[in-house]
């Protein structure tokens, strides 16, 4: 009885009972009780606790067990399947802009080194994101694709320049793609970079994911665009070639 009444009184616990019994004793017929949790400071840690809890309750259905306001469950539950709708929505965003390329890129090489980079720069963001403290749930899903949308435009703008070029060896090529769209590429990352700076003066977790992302994007975009491309582009494009806008000069002069 003293145990009884130190759960009535008791500001976590609540307990319903039946005082319509025979023998004057009062029967528990139901009972709720909240309990913390530390150390969980991540919510992969939430979600091993909470499918835990869930795992406990199933062994013992006769206690008609019911699990409420642990955690956020609804948010946890969009966990268990955000990371494979992730990487279907990042494929499928990756492969569209590689398809759509195609009529401007009329060249099988550079867009498989541009699909590649979208690919680098994707895998760099979500790295980065990770180690910066973001988890991943649909707030930097739908940042990360966003993100591949910046990233084509470092990626096409090299690949385009150099697939054009006048120029008939790769060194020279480089040369001229650096010249004459480096500059702008460049402006363009860092005047997004500068539009930035006032983002982490506001503490919302949904503006500090946006903005990881489009400093991690450009960052890592800028660094693809000027430093990698060209070396992978004109590895894959040793030998002299002729010019595609020549090609198709001598293809008409021919006509």
């Amino acid at each position: 009885m003293m145990q009884l009444e130190m759960i009535l009184f008791a500001t976590t616990c609540k307990v319903k009972i039946n005082d319509s019994v025979a023998d004057g004793e009062p029967c528990v017929t139901a009972f709720s009780f909240q309990t913390s949790f530390y150390g969980l400071d991540s919510w992969d840690k939430r979600q091993a606790e909470l499918f835990n809890w869930r795992k406990i309750v199933a062994d013992y259905p006769e206690f008609d067990v019911f699990l409420s306001g642990i955690f956020s469950p609804f948010l946890i539950d969009q966990r268990k399947s955000i990371a494979p709708s992730s990487m279907q929505s990042i494929g499928s965003a990756i492969a569209v802009m590689a398809c759509i390329s195609t009529f401007f890129l009329p060249d099988m090489q550079s867009v498989f080194v541009m699909t590649w980079s979208l690919l680098s720069i994707s895998c760099g963001v979500c790295g980065f994101l990770s180690i910066w403290g973001s988890d991943l749930d649909s707030v930097s899903m739908g940042c990360i694709v966003m993100a591949i949308g910046l990233a084509v435009d470092f990626s096409i703008h090299i690949c385009y320049k150099y697939h054009r070029s006048e120029e008939k060896n790769a060194r020279l090529k480089v040369i001229n793609t650096l010249a004459v769209v480096g500059y702008p590429v460049l402006q363009a990352g860092l005047s997004t970079l500068i539009a930035m700076v006032s983002l982490p003066l506001i503490k919302a977790y949904l503006v500090r994911v946006f903005f990881q992302t489009v400093v991690l994007v450009n960052v890592i975009g800028l660094l693809h665009a000027l430093v990698w491309l060209p070396q992978i582009l004109s590895a894959l494009d040793p030998i002299d070639r002729v010019p595609l806008r020549r090609k198709h000069q001598m293809i008409e002069n021919v006509n």
